[in-house]
């Protein structure tokens, strides 16, 4: 496994770190966001949504293209939530909800970097501490993010953290964004995607969920066998309309391996899905960004899928969703993998 830093900005402040495998495939990795920013074929073909240099990135916040989300991932109705009898306010940054951890939160964040290597594999831990307060959330945190990068063409992101100081909420994701063409010019309709799941939440009408889950079967939904994006957009089914697209957590079935499955027939490149959480939202890049500026080019509409495996959107304020408490003492641990596989 080689490992390379490069520079990452005009200013050379912001480096990013390479990790290329015997192969050729290559993962570049930055600290603003503890994120993946490449992911290289060895013809030089990004298979992920990123940036050039880092002043795009710290120009356009609101992407998250591959950055670490938190404190929680998705949405927090009405910008509040209660624990242990207090109520908590955030600061609202997408209408009167609260989404990805807030403004500037730790995708923004610049985290500290450690490189280890371990023979067939390199792994890069990203490590903060974000203070109580820090966002309207209690508690302060200490968080690692480990990205590993292995012989097998497997990216795994490992999270850690605890709590030193009082009671939180902690419920991180990747945002990470596949496009298989190799190419930001063409979207993602021809691709397959497969997600193993029998329940998705039902949402309102500003995407926050509404508690209930609903069964797959027979709706747009099911996605268990796979479908080709296009086939299932073209013409837009009733449940989708008001996204647009996807948009919508899935409650994974615990016991498939893998997860779910993206397929891009033109490229034969698929991307094989493993995690221990409960939940993914998938989003397939619903509006077009004219304005905004990754890799030279504006993102199109559909131009990346994402998998974002976390717990339900809103859990801190459903009783019937997963407890995303972490208190003092206890300690967060949560894993997920992506693994490339060319199908020829």
């Amino acid at each position: 496994m080689k490992v390379e830093i490069r520079p990452f900005s005009t200013s050379g402040r912001h480096k990013e770190i390479w990790i290329t495998n015997e192969a050729g495939y290559t993962i570049a990795l930055s600290s603003i966001g503890a994120r993946i920013n490449r992911w290289l074929t060895p013809d030089g073909q990004n298979l992920i949504l990123g940036y050039e240099i880092a002043e795009d990135l710290l120009a356009e916040p609101n992407l998250y293209y591959g950055a670490t989300i938190g404190r929680v991932a998705g949405r927090i109705a009405q910008s509040q939530f209660r624990l242990d009898g207090a109520t908590y306010h955030l600061p609202a940054n997408e209408g009167a909800h609260h989404l990805h951890g807030g403004p500037s939160a730790l995708d923004q964040a610049v985290w500290d970097a450690c490189i280890k290597h371990h023979g067939d594999s390199v792994s890069v831990d990203f490590s903060y501490q974000e203070s109580a307060g820090m966002h309207g959330y209690p508690g302060t945190i200490d968080i690692r993010v480990t990205h590993t990068f292995d012989e097998e063409n497997r990216w795994t992101v490992s999270y850690w953290a605890q709590t030193t100081d009082e009671a939180t909420i902690l419920d991180p994701t990747n945002h990470v964004y596949f496009n298989l063409n190799g190419d930001m010019s063409q979207s993602i309709l021809n691709h397959h995607v497969q997600i193993n799941a029998d329940h998705v939440l039902a949402l309102d009408a500003e995407n926050i969920p509404t508690g209930q889950r609903l069964a797959v079967e027979e709706t747009a939904f099911d996605l268990r066998d796979g479908q080709c994006l296009r086939e299932l957009f073209e013409p837009m089914p009733a449940e989708l309309e008001r996204t647009d697209g996807l948009d919508h957590p899935f409650v994974l079935n615990p016991s498939a391996d893998p997860v779910a499955v993206v397929t891009c027939p033109g490229t034969d490149y698929r991307i094989e899905m493993t995690t221990d959480a409960p939940c993914v939202v998938v989003y397939t890049h619903n509006t077009a960004e004219p304005d905004k500026t990754i890799f030279n080019q504006s993102p199109l509409k559909y131009a990346g899928i994402t998998l974002e495996t976390q717990c339900e959107p809103n859990a801190a304020n459903e009783t019937d969703f997963s407890d995303i408490t972490l208190r003092v003492g206890d300690i967060y641990s949560r894993t997920t993998s992506y693994q490339l596989v060319k199908e020829r």
